[in-house]
């Protein structure tokens, strides 16, 4: 049997290559991998910070999810369309709708951003290490050759897993690049009413 996860296995070590006289020696036994218990302890150090790295996006995500809902409530309940009341001519009234666009523009950049945020917290394609090969049969095996095993699953699962972290960083990053447009809107609406304001 072999450490397995959703998408990783390990073959089996029956066809290692055949030992020379240069292996290393421990209690009588040959050690094919004699490097393997430092192998296994930097690759698990480099799963752990994937790992945080997963969680440190997600709670961040979390939190501006909750941002621009908050915001997307308050601004909708602040836009004023009585401009269109007021227009009288063609000329007027492509003036006004107009108007109205710029004025949704914050929403629609703020949903946005929302909708990035939400697919972040999608971990459906997000490995781990399986337990599948914790058994009688592999605990009977050298610690070393469990070790080289363990070693190639979690090689496997971090690579998978640093290809869905870059991907929640760019959906981050797009969420953040489009929360930053909908707050310099939010100015432009803001100056755009009080010039209307003035004028009328």
């Amino acid at each position: 049997m072999s450490f397995i996860n959703t998408d990783t296995s390990i073959q089996d070590s029956s066809s290692n290559p055949t030992l020379d006289s240069s292996s290393n020696l421990t209690n009588g036994q040959v050690l094919e991998f004699p490097s393997s218990h430092v192998l296994l302890e930097t690759i698990r150090h480099e799963y752990d910070i994937e790992a945080s790295r997963k969680r440190d996006i997600e709670t961040r995500a979390g939190i501006l999810i909750a941002l621009s809902g908050a915001l997307i409530g308050f601004y909708t309940t602040s836009l004023d369309f009585k401009i269109l009341k007021n227009a009288s001519t063609s000329l007027e009234y492509l003036g006004a709708v107009t108007l109205c666009i710029i004025y949704l523009l914050p929403t629609v950049t703020l949903l946005i951003a929302l909708s990035n945020y939400l697919k972040i917290l999608d971990a459906k394609s997000y490995n781990r290490v399986g337990l599948g090969g914790f058994n009688d049969e592999m605990g009977q095996k050298n610690s070393d050759e469990v070790s080289m095993r363990l070693t190639k699953v979690y090689s496997s699962v971090i690579k998978n897993n640093h290809e869905v972290n870059e991907n929640k960083a760019k959906q981050f990053k797009k969420g953040i690049t489009f929360m930053y447009i909908s707050l310099i809107s939010v100015i432009i609406v803001y100056i755009l009413k009080q010039i209307i304001s003035l004028i009328l």
